[in-house]
């Protein structure tokens, strides 16, 4: 399963600026109607920079449950779809999932496998929709993918050969079970196109980024660009399946879909049992690790880690002072949980704070 929620919301118009958002790395702008924005992260020279994408791609349909079954979920009002039109192959490039906007499941999203007229196939990859009632909204959403995100190679530096690459982004290993492993796949654009390393000369344009999972982009040379990325602001839950390690610690690359600083009391990390709490600040259960991406650096480790003890979100290294109203995950930024030895794969629930 993978995150998020999406629905409309009232007309409203905010302005973020970097100081409001607790951090000199990105500024938000967010209008109505509709609730859409777009995020500016400077991206430094010979630096990695952690990055995630805070909003979502429009929506390509909506509707409200009329049942479900096994893995079908049929709407209501029979919206006359064209058989797999949300299915990747062919003239359909995009990668589509089912987001679940209202009832005891909001938050749930599933990859669609096929669509009949008025129904779609998900793969609920060890879930079940039992909880998913008639009525409840429903949105089917677009992926960001690699010539989405980065439109015209907006962002990065082009490379004049496949062996030399000016910038790259990164996907870690998020299948790896230990902790402190090392990104899995490389990009970069060439001849008009993103190709992967080791792959040859296959496209990778639509190569998908998923909303919950941080990517890297890394700058080889000296001249610095800007992130800039513009969509749909996620207003209800988001929901995110966090991977554990009975045998050891596991870390989880994340990304939070939000468009402002989230602080670690309105994570929702402790009260939906994502993150387990410690018993001593000497015996950490589950960890927090963030990234300062204003220091020029590559092969960046975390600058600071925070875990949750006596009732409070607390930093190594600052003693007992609480950090329950830091505004820790910011938007645009990734993160790593490492969860401790665990049976049970966890689910996070985080409700939005805007």
């Amino acid at each position: 399963m993978i995150s998020t929620s999406i629905h409309t919301m009232k007309t409203i118009r905010l302005l973020f600026a970097a100081t409001l958002l607790g951090s000199s790395l990105a500024s938000a702008q967010i209008v109505g109607p509709g609730f859409s924005g777009i995020n500016r992260i400077p991206l430094p020279g010979l630096s990695d920079t952690v990055l995630a994408c805070p909003f979502a791609r429009p929506e390509a349909a909506a509707g409200r449950v009329l049942g479900a079954a096994d893995n079908v979920v049929t709407f209501k009002g029979a919206p006359g779809w064209s058989v797999n039109q949300f299915v990747t192959g062919g003239a359909v490039t995009d990668h589509f999932c089912l987001l679940v906007a209202s009832g005891a499941k909001e938050g749930a999203a599933y990859a669609i496998t096929g669509n009949s007229s008025d129904s779609v196939t998900l793969d609920l990859d060890g879930d079940s929709l039992t909880d998913l009632a008639a009525g409840d909204r429903l949105s089917i959403v677009p992926h960001w993918t690699l010539a989405t995100l980065f439109p015209s190679g907006a962002g990065v530096h082009v490379s004049p050969t496949p062996g030399e690459r000016p910038s790259e982004v990164l996907f870690p290993n998020v299948n790896a079970t230990g902790i402190n492993s090392s990104p899995i796949r490389t990009f970069y654009l060439w001849d008009g196109s993103w190709r992967e390393v080791g792959q040859g000369e296959a496209i990778r344009d639509h190569e998908v980024v998923y909303p919950d999972t941080y990517f890297i982009v890394r700058h080889n040379i000296a001249t610095a660009t800007e992130f800039v990325s513009s969509g749909q602001v996620l207003a209800g839950k988001v929901m995110t399946w966090l991977g554990v390690n009975s045998a050891g610690k596991r870390d989880n690359f994340l990304a939070l879909q939000r468009p402002i600083a989230t602080t670690l009391a309105a994570s929702g990390l402790v009260e939906s049992g994502a993150f387990a709490p410690s018993p001593t600040p000497g015996v950490r259960t589950d960890e927090l690790l963030v990234f300062d991406n204003t220091i020029a650096r590559r092969n960046r480790a975390p600058s600071a880690t925070y875990y949750y003890w006596n009732n409070a979100w607390r930093k190594i290294g600052s003693g007992p002072a609480s950090f329950d109203d830091a505004p820790i995950l910011e938007p645009g930024v990734g993160f790593i949980i490492r969860k401790g030895p665990a049976a049970t794969a966890p689910t996070w629930t985080n409700s939005p704070n805007y």
